[in-house]
């Protein structure tokens, strides 16, 4: 009997060996840790600098969880234009770990536009691991909030551009204010000179036109240097009489090596009008003047400019 009971204690015992076992197996399968955002808001102005949004783990894992995401954004805001990712695409929390952070650099600018809005989606993770099902905690909306105004004493011209959720670095536009432009028969004949210009590589061109600058007709141009896709462009007029007055176009994959000609504006001191033959457009967003279509388009040939 007592051989019995030593060997039934034993099966016992090597019973709940197995079963232990099997809860621990069974609490690291792959789905068992759940990620989320720490947070589901924020809001920072622009010059904020480096953002970093935490992303958690329900429980920590045996080995690196991958954890994807995908961003969208209000119309007008655009990457690397106004922010870029650090870390674009996925994070990576190590083993053992329930903390990570997707790091967002906020770009600050000198253009005068509306607040942007980005927001991030947990959109995938490694097999050990399983997005949210609540939206509150899968997605994560930023507002990042503008910290210029417009200026009192010059004319400030900004040019954005954007191609959907694909850096604006796949393209450069170029912005130059040219006098002397000369048109015949309905083509420009001679694209003038430069009396300023902005011809950044990031997201962005802004300048500014003094009211020192000589009296006579300019030409707002906006230059498609290089890129092969579709972009659609906005530019905008503040100061002087203007205030948020809008021109919203888009170059053709095909118009790379072309630029639009906006004008003339007539310059009398302080003052600039628009003269241009063709007022239409979109009106602007503070409920100024409506915008303007590019009076001509123009082959670069020789960079406007240059």
């Amino acid at each position: 009997m007592k051989y019995f009971q030593v060997k039934l204690s034993c099966l016992v015992a090597f019973i709940t060996f197995i079963l232990a076992l099997s809860s621990c197996q069974k609490n690291s399968d792959p789905g068992q840790s759940t990620t989320k955002f720490s947070a589901s808001t924020a809001s920072y102005a622009e010059d904020k600098g480096l953002l970093n949004i935490g992303v958690t783990l329900s429980s920590s894992q045996a080995q690196d969880v991958t954890i994807q995401y995908t961003w969208g954004g209000a119309a007008g805001t655009y990457l690397d234009g106004d922010f870029r990712f650090v870390t674009p695409g996925s994070i990576v929390i190590k083993a053992g770990e329930t903390t990570g952070t997707i790091q967002l650099q906020i770009i600050d600018d000198t253009q005068i536009d509306a607040d942007d809005v980005v927001t991030l989606t947990l959109s995938g993770t490694s097999s050990n691991a399983k997005p949210s099902t609540v939206a509150s905690e899968n997605t994560f909306d930023l507002t990042i909030t503008n910290n210029d105004v417009a200026p009192t004493g010059k004319l400030q011209v900004d040019l954005v551009w954007g191609t959907g959720t694909t850096s604006v670095d796949a393209v450069n536009l170029d912005l130059y204010a040219q006098s002397g432009v000369t048109i015949s028969n309905d083509q420009i004949s001679s694209e003038g000179s430069t009396l300023v210009s902005s011809r950044a590589t990031a997201g962005f061109e802004t300048f500014f036109i003094d009211p020192a600058a000589a009296d006579e007709d300019y030409y707002l141009v906006v230059a498609y240097t290089s890129g092969s896709t579709a972009v659609n462009y906005t530019m905008t007029l503040n100061g002087l009489g203007y205030s948020n007055s809008t021109a919203t176009e888009t170059f053709a994959s095909s118009d790379a090596g072309m630029a639009s000609f906006f004008g003339p504006f007539s310059k009398s001191g302080s003052t600039f009008t628009y003269t241009g033959g063709r007022v239409a457009g979109t009106p602007g967003s503070a409920g100024g003047p409506k915008g303007m279509n590019p009076a001509r388009r123009h082959p670069l040939g020789v960079r406007v400019g240059v």
